[in-house]
């Protein structure tokens, strides 16, 4: 029997001339069908597993080291559950804030949602609530029909 073996990489992604550095495991090599084993390890590593429809970008009151300030938030309407609290509306928070005198703090990770898209969100749990960042496997519903087929297959067992 061999060992298990992970490996971890590093990713560096470009998204609108910003970059985030991930890193990430990569499940056992030896996996025979390697997608199912990434939504899988995905589904274990989040909070909250959903398809959500942004139907407000908006920032709301929030303390913050430095102060108090105001946080950019997606409001999302869930579509479909896998994992998390189900609910019907969903908040996640994003490390962008702004302040009064001006001054913005923003974190290259955070996911570029865009209002009136739908998303595959795998979001992480915070002290302040859910977060997904491009370091997840978020991404807008249509580029997860492989995520969806598997995340379906998985409720049923």
């Amino acid at each position: 029997m061999l060992p298990c073996v992970s490996l971890v990489f590093a990713l560096t992604l470009e998204c609108n001339s910003t970059q985030a550095r991930c890193i990430a495991d990569v499940v056992n090599p030896n996996e025979t069908d390697l997608a199912k084993a990434e939504v899988k390890r995905a589904v274990a590593n989040s909070a909250a597993v959903f398809v959500g429809h942004v139907t407000a970008i908006e920032y709301v009151p929030a303390r913050t080291e430095f102060g108090d300030g105001e946080m950019l938030v997606i409001r999302m309407t869930v579509r479909n559950w896998w994992k998390g609290v189900e609910g019907q509306d969903v908040w996640l928070n994003t490390a962008n804030y702004r302040y009064s005198d001006g001054t913005m703090s923003s974190e290259a990770h955070d996911y570029p949602y865009q209002l009136g898209k739908t998303y595959l969100v795998y979001a992480n749990a915070t002290r302040d609530g859910l977060h997904a960042s491009v370091c997840t496997r978020t991404k807008p519903v249509e580029l997860a029909t492989e995520d969806v087929a598997i995340l379906d297959g998985l409720k049923r067992n």
